[in-house]
This record gives C-alpha cells, sequence and structure tokens, in this order.
C-alpha cells in the first residue's frame, strides 16, 4: 500500500473546464508545440496529474467569425467558453439545433458556422522541445484535441482485442515507471493532425533524481497546476449575457440570407432552455462515444473513470 490514501488522492479522469471570456493576452503557463516553415513539429512530453491526481479537464467553446462588408481580411468575432461544459444551456448550441432542425440543405450548411470545438487541458512536463530548450524539465499547462485525446486513452485502455493481441496497457501519468510521449505535428488539408505521435515503449521516471513516491508526490505538489481553476461554474459569463454578445454576432454585417434565415428559424420553437446533460461535440472531429457520453455507459467507466478496487498506491491508481 503506498503512503498516500486513495480516496484522497484520486479523483476521476473526466473533468470540466471553465474559463469565461479569452482573455488578450497570452498565457505563459500554457506549452505548445514549435512549428518550422513547413508547419512540422517534434518535441517529448510526459503527462502529469495535478496535486489531486485529476489528470485533466474538458473545455467545450466557441472561435466564431464573419467576414466584415467591403472590409478585406477584417471580420467579427464570437469567442467564448460554452456553459455547455458544465451542463448548462449555451445560446450558440440553440441556434445550432434550430437550424438543423429546420431541415433544408440552406439551413444546414449555415449551421456549420457554428459548431462547438471540444479541447483537453492537463498537466505535461516538456522532456525535449527542440526550439525552445530552456523548457526542458519544466513543466506546463497543455490543451489538444480530440483526435489525439482518443490516441492517448488509446494507448492507456487498448481495447480488448489489442489486448487479446498483446498490446499491454500504459500507465503514461505513473510519475515513476510511465511512459515519454514524442508529439508529432504536421498541417493536415486545412489544419495540423498529431496522427504520427508515438509513444515510448520503455516505462521511466519524469527525472533520474526522483525515485520513489515521496519524491515524486513532492514533485507533482510543487510544479503541477491545479486544474480546479478552470471548473468554477462562475467564471462562465450568465445566459443572458451570452445571448445578448451572440444576437449582436449575429446582428453585425448579416446578409439578407442569414437575415432570413435568422428570422425564420427563431420563429420556430422558442421554449426555455434546457439543462444539457452531456456535451456534445459539433467540431469535424466527432468526440468518441466514451468521451461525449453517449453509448454504452460501461464502456465510459471503462475508458475516462479511475477504477476505485486494485492497488491502493496513488500512483499506480492514475490511469487505472
Amino acid at each position: 500500500m503506498g503512503k498516500f490514501d486513495f480516496e484522497k488522492y484520486v479523483e476521476p479522469a473526466n473533468g470540466f473546464y471553465g474559463g469565461g471570456d479569452r482573455k488578450s493576452f497570452k498565457d505563459e503557463r500554457f506549452w505548445k508545440i514549435s512549428k518550422d516553415a513547413n508547419g512540422k513539429g517534434v518535441a517529448i512530453i510526459r503527462l502529469l496529474p495535478d496535486p489531486s491526481m485529476k489528470t485533466y479537464v474538458k473545455s467545450v467553446s466557441y472561435s466564431l467569425k464573419k467576414s466584415k462588408p467591403n472590409f478585406k481580411d477584417q471580420f467579427y468575432w464570437y469567442i467564448e467558453n460554452s456553459p455547455l461544459t458544465i451542463g448548462k444551456p449555451d445560446p450558440v448550441k440553440e441556434h445550432y439545433n434550430r437550424l438543423m432542425e429546420e431541415g433544408t440543405e440552406e439551413a444546414k450548411k449555415e449551421a456549420i458556422n457554428f459548431r462547438s470545438k471540444t479541447d483537453f487541458i492537463c498537466n505535461i512536463m516538456v522532456v525535449k522541445d527542440l526550439v525552445n530548450p530552456e523548457n526542458n524539465g519544466k513543466v506546463f499547462l497543455w490543451k489538444y484535441g480530440v483526435k489525439l485525446c482518443s490516441k492517448i486513452e488509446g494507448w492507456i485502455k487498448p481495447s480488448e482485442q489489442e489486448i487479446e493481441l498483446g498490446t499491454a496497457p500504459m500507465n503514461l501519468r505513473h510519475p515513476l515507471e510511465g511512459f515519454n510521449i514524442t508529439l508529432k505535428i504536421r498541417p493536415d488539408q486545412h489544419s495540423f493532425t498529431y496522427d504520427d505521435t508515438i509513444v515510448s515503449n520503455t516505462p521511466s521516471s519524469i527525472s533520474p533524481s526522483i525515485i520513489d513516491e515521496d519524491e515524486a508526490f513532492d514533485f507533482i505538489t510543487k510544479n503541477c497546476y491545479d486544474l480546479s481553476e478552470f471548473v468554477k461554474p462562475e467564471s462562465f459569463s450568465s445566459y443572458e449575457v451570452l445571448k445578448e454578445k451572440f444576437d449582436k454576432f449575429l446582428a453585425y454585417g448579416s446578409s439578407t440570407t442569414t437575415d432570413n434565415l435568422t428570422k425564420k428559424v427563431s420563429s420556430l420553437t422558442q421554449s426555455a432552455p434546457k439543462s444539457v446533460n452531456a456535451v456534445e461535440e459539433d467540431d469535424d472531429d466527432q468526440a468518441p462515444d466514451w468521451i461525449s457520453g453517449k453509448g454504452d455507459k460501461s464502456a465510459v467507466k471503462s475508458k475516462v473513470n479511475l477504477e476505485e478496487d486494485g492497488d491502493d498506491s496513488w500512483m499506480d491508481a492514475l490511469d487505472d
């Protein structure tokens, strides 16, 4: 049995991310992989839990833009973290749903402009940053998308078929016996992809000087960021404030077509907003069932929740 009480230090992996309005300044706590002139980049990182053993939090947000009439390369923007993240109604999602319910090709095409984006936020230690070596050995916050999250969780919890073929689960976040991840980013059509990212086959400590649980826990509590700051409901704007902002965004520079569509869908069901029980992913990368909360509930637990049985060690339980 490890020194630290399992129930006290280990929480379910799936959490929520708040944060309210996007800030205009750069948050230096977040690390981003550097890309060369061809849009390619390579770096080695290590996933870490926060001091409460939370492994990541989930964020749903919008970054919507529309061109300003008669102004080249100038846009109106709606940039907000969505209250869908904490199970509350969102005016953008309601607008999207109304357009989809309209059912016409014109309405569906318009709805594409109002899809949400899902990201995940966690702690990492940068093992090797070729472009910025001063980052090596430091802990940062890191944001990544649905596809990479699915890839990482696949290493942590391989399918039954993969296990039968000899694939072993990998406790990626274990500070003493975890695995380094080699991130590889490259251009992919109109965006970037981490499809070439690989994981080491050899477990290792996050540092040669950290050799036992006490040292590992001390490193995490002193260096990793508390993810609970992204969970605060008060960090979100109220529904009324978001609705006012979004209505203004819809009105800015609206074409006749958009005006007519907006009026038409607004004449549909105008019922009071309903509470949202699960985040819905409307981005191009559809969230797998175990992330979105749809489908087999047991699959959700096996993928994103930490088991309560097994070894009591707080580190061994990180990815069980």
